[in-house]
């Protein structure tokens, strides 16, 4: 005999323990399996439920409302249903008869039976003319059953008196933008936006009128601040904005609405607003008043519309001063100030839409913009024929649409005059006439020179074609009209400094020269009267010579070098002037069966 060694293997008793707890895990798993595999199907089942009930409910809510009722001859023994015939309740309330599809069916999908009922019943609890749809989908299974319930309220559309249609109209305010480098001041973002309007109806089951108004904003961000301003917000940092005031009035004629059939908001003021940069540009946004007026039934006490009973809604707005940006390029010598835009007062967008029954019924929307005259970058000591880069006249834009049983076109031609703009080519102006419905783009080119400042700009005006549509005839159930794009104006502007202070480079020669002149002096000596007698009758004679200046001449010569003046580049920015769109736009359906 020996003893075995530890590592000998598995007996067989550990081997049929091994399997047992193998044989466990495995159908543990399995039931995991079954279970996820069970609710898979079930998901499945309820997604299949979901959706037969809802194709049911909008069948019903697509029919006539006559329609929406119960078929009573196949109910036999519906546990649900309480009462005789033609005095039968489900859950409480009354049953409607007259349909005309079994209130019992059934769909098989999937390999699963579906069984849906619905129930029409009326809603006594509501003072309107409401029907309750109730459908119940049941998929009978070994154990358990499945259901599920849902429930939609009907209620007739009032086509029958008038039929259901809609108008939307705007004129949105022009956006001013300024960008680039100018007086020490980088613009993030600099941004005005113009008063805009704009008036939304709907008739139908809830009738809506919405009139709308906003006044004007802008948003200033520079580099560094800090910014000022009196009347806005931001003073002391570097951004700053002006609030947009708006108005708006919401009319409608659903009894526990709190705002009303008819609301009118008339002659509100707003103000302006102002923000000045470290750099010296200054924009003002102007002030005026805004009214706008909505109604959806006869309004007789509230004085505006046609009291027909239909919706009715406008909004106006009319500034009573102009818009402007000013600006001071202080580089070089002297600084060079002007106007970057100066829009004038009495821009005014006006909106409306009327609802009228005569004729069949007709939905009438009209926009509307008049806009003042408008110059853009002008210069203080520019020649006197300069005035401005850019010149635009005052004109008008009308888009207006008809739908419903009439033979009006829509129309962009009426009440929208020509848009004369002139452009400084550097010569002086050339005009550009847009008419109506055209569309255009132009480009003009000029350079100026104020003191020691060269301003070189480019200006170009674009404008989009107007654009009408129309679908539909006795009724027309679509018109639409607008400018999309009325006017935009581009102006990139360069100012350069001219005169610099360089140094210059100054070279002296001079040349002296100097002249002799050698002069020789003899003296003589004579005898006295003596009795002396000399041998020599002359008297001693003695000789010496000397050397004396006598002129001097200097020759000077002076070079001059001189470096002839760089034109450095002080300010580059842009001005985009974007005077926005006006549309109109009607919807007409026809009267329901």
């Amino acid at each position: 005999l020996h003893r075995a060694s530890a590592d000998a293997g598995f007996g067989l008793i550990e081997q049929l323990i091994a399997m047992v707890v193998v044989v466990g895990a495995l159908l543990g798993l399995l039931s995991t399996l079954g279970a996820t595999a069970h609710g898979i199907t079930v998901s499945r089942q309820r997604t299949i439920a979901v959706s037969l009930a809802k194709q049911t409910i909008e069948q019903l809510q697509g029919a006539a409302y006559t329609s929406v009722a119960m078929n009573l001859s196949s109910i036999v023994a519906e546990p649900l249903v309480v009462g005789i015939a033609p005095n039968q309740t489900f859950e409480g309330e009354p049953i409607v008869p007259g349909g005309t599809e079994p209130y019992r069916t059934t769909v098989t999908s999937v390999g699963t039976t579906f069984v849906i009922r619905t129930f029409v019943t009326a809603v006594p609890t509501f003072t309107a003319d409401y029907r309750r749809v109730t459908v119940i989908v049941d998929w009978p299974m070994a154990a358990p059953a499945h259901t599920m319930r849902f429930s939609s309220l009907v209620f007739p559309l009032d086509y029958a008196s008038y039929p259901a249609s809609s108008g939307a109209a705007e004129a949105l305010g022009g956006v001013i933008t300024l960008s680039g480098t100018l007086g020490g001041d980088t613009f993030d973002s600099a941004r005005v936006v113009l008063p805009g309007v704009r008036a939304d109806t709907n008739a139908s089951t809830l009738r809506t009128a919405i009139g709308a108004t906003a006044s004007a904003t802008s948003v200033v961000d520079v580099g560094v601040g800090p910014i000022a301003s009196l009347s806005c917000e931001g003073s002391g940092t570097d951004v700053g904005q002006c609030p947009r005031q708006t108005l708006e009035t919401v009319a409608d004629n659903d009894s526990t609405s709190t705002t009303g059939s008819w609301v009118a908001e008339v002659g509100r003021t707003f103000v302006s607003g102002g923000i000045d940069t470290p750099g010296g540009t200054s924009i003002v946004t102007p002030s005026g008043t805004m009214t706008s007026r909505a109604s959806t039934d006869a309004c007789g006490a509230c004085g505006f519309g046609d009291a027909d009973g239909v919706p009715w809604a406008d909004a106006t707005l009319t500034s009573t001063t102009g818009a402007s940006g000013t600006f001071v390029s202080n580089h070089g010598v002297g600084a060079l100030t002007g106007s970057l835009w100066a829009l004038n007062s009495a821009w005014s967008p006006s909106v409306s839409v009327d609802h009228d029954t005569t004729g069949g019924g007709i939905v009438t929307t009209t926009a509307q913009l008049s806009a003042p005259s408008l110059r853009i970058f002008e210069l203080i000591g520019a020649p006197h024929a300069f005035e401005g880069a850019v010149k635009v006249s005052s004109f008008t834009a009308r888009a207006s649409v008809v739908s419903g049983y009439t033979l009006a076109a829509p129309d962009v031609t009426t009440g929208t005059t020509s848009r004369q703009v002139q452009l400084w080519d550097g010569d002086g102006y050339r005009t550009v006439t847009i008419v109506p419905g055209a569309a255009v783009d132009e480009t003009a080119t000029g350079t100026l020179t104020i003191g020691d400042h060269i301003v070189t700009f480019t200006s170009r005006v674009q404008s989009q074609a107007s654009t009408f549509s129309t679908s539909g005839a006795s009724p027309r159930n679509d018109a639409a009209a607008q400018h999309p794009s009325l006017l935009v104006i581009t102006v990139d502007v360069t100012i350069t400094s001219a005169t610099m202070v360089v140094p210059t480079t100054t070279t002296t020669t001079s040349t002296t020269t100097t002249t002799s002149t050698t002069s020789t002096t003899t003296t003589t000596t004579e005898p006295t009267s003596t009795t002396t007698t000399t041998t020599d009758p002359m008297a001693t004679t003695t000789s010496s010579t000397s050397t004396v200046p006598t002129a001097t001449t200097i020759a000077e010569t002076t070079t001059t070098t001189t470096v002839p003046p760089v034109p450095l580049v002080t300010d580059q920015f842009s001005i985009v002037f974007d005077y926005g769109r006006v549309s109109a736009h009607d919807t007409w359906l026809a009267k329901a069966p």
